[in-house]
Order: C-alpha cells, then structure tokens, then sequence
C-alpha cells in the first residue's frame, strides 16, 4: 500500500508529497521535479503510478461504499424504531379507549344489563382476561353491598352457582336470600328428613366426609 501524505488545500504543486510517493514506488531516479509537473523519463514508471493509483482508488471506493451502505441501513433503522414507537404508541391509545369504553359501560349496575362491547381481533387474549377481572371485581362489589351476617356464606352460593348458570335470575334473587346450604336437613323442605339423615350417615362412612355443602331436591330427566 502507499502512504500518501495529506493534500494541502492548495492548487501548487506540492513536491513534497510527489517525492515521497516517488521514493515509496522506487523511482525516484527515474523523474525530475519542476516548479508545476513532475517528468517522467521512462514509461514504466508511468505504467507503475498508473496502477498504485488504480489500486488506492479502489480502496477509497470500498471505504466510501461502507460508510454510504452503514449510513443507509442507520437511517432505515431508525425509520423502523421510529415505526415501531409510533404503533406501540397507538396500541397502547387503542387499548385505554378500550378500557374507559368498559368503564362507561360496566358502571351502570356492575354491568349486570349490559353486553360486553365487541374487541378486536388482537384484543382477544386481554379481552378474555379483562372478563375474568371484570367478574372477580363485580362479585367483590356484590359482596361489599351484602349484609356482614351473609358475607361468610357468599362463598358458598358461588360454588354452588355453576349449577345455576342456566337460571341467572333465580341466582341474583337468591343472593340476599339467607343461605343454609344443606336444604334437606330442614324440616320445612323435607317431609322425609329421616330417610335423609340416614341416608347421608351411611355415605359418611362410606366416603368420609363432613360437611355438605349444597343439597336440595332435583328432578332427573
């Protein structure tokens, strides 16, 4: 590789740089220097700068063909980070509209009336989670509005209120009743209450347990 010295910002000839290429290529006996040009006595030596100067440009060409190439992709990674921020930024608006939506709709009643506004199609996975909290704050709600007495018993209706899905009003209108649980250990619902005790004795030693939670009357279809 030659080294060229740096070019002054000048339009005279600078004989410095022109002897220190010339001793670089080893010929230097073989020019002489004018005031302006530099004279060559043999084509050879022409032939010789000719090609040192082919292979320097090539050089300074690949150098400028790597910044351009690192320049461009910089600009066309900063328009897609750019992208990128702007539609995070306008998920996140699409997504709090959606939520106070929700909370314009849902604050009449606990939303007992209304229908879950449609979402899009990705909104789909926090839809279905923002049901599921929906759900979990309403019944908190409905249980801050019950009687100390009958919270302790709430519990218990809503375990046994997925056998209820299928009857929503008898559910909302049982949920200030008093809750006894096992109904057909009451005398008043049950005129065959002895048959039941001993029926219930015998599956107690049979599958041990203690407790019943829900029992009342069923018709089998």
């Amino acid at each position: 590789l030659i080294k060229v010295l740096p070019a002054r910002r000048t339009r005279t000839f600078n004989k410095e740089s022109a002897s220190y290429i010339c001793n670089e290529l080893n010929i230097s006996n073989d020019v002489v220097y004018g005031s302006t040009k530099l004279f060559i006595k043999q084509p050879i030596s022409l032939f010789e700068l000719e090609n040192k100067r082919t292979e320097g440009l090539q050089s300074i060409v690949v150098i400028l063909q790597k910044h351009v190439r690192s320049w461009k992709q910089f600009r066309i990674f900063h328009r897609e980070i750019s992208a990128i921020k702007i539609q995070n930024f306008y998920r996140k608006y699409r997504a709090q509209s959606y939520i106070n939506q929700l909370n314009e709709l849902f604050n009449d009643r606990l939303g007992k009336n209304i229908i879950w506004p449609k979402s899009r199609s990705s909104f789909i996975t926090i839809n279905n989670l923002l049901k599921q909290i929906y759900q979990r704050w309403r019944i908190k709600q409905i249980e801050q509005t019950l009687p100390i007495e009958l919270r302790s018993t709430f519990e218990l209706k809503l375990l046994a209120s997925k056998y209820l899905q299928q009857r929503p009003l008898f559910f909302d209108r049982s949920i200030y009743q008093e809750w006894k649980g096992d109904y057909l250990a009451q005398l008043e619902e049950n005129s065959r209450l002895n048959e039941y005790q001993k029926s219930i004795n015998e599956l107690r030693t049979k599958d041990n347990f203690n407790r019943i939670i829900f029992s009342t009357f069923a018709i089998k279809v």
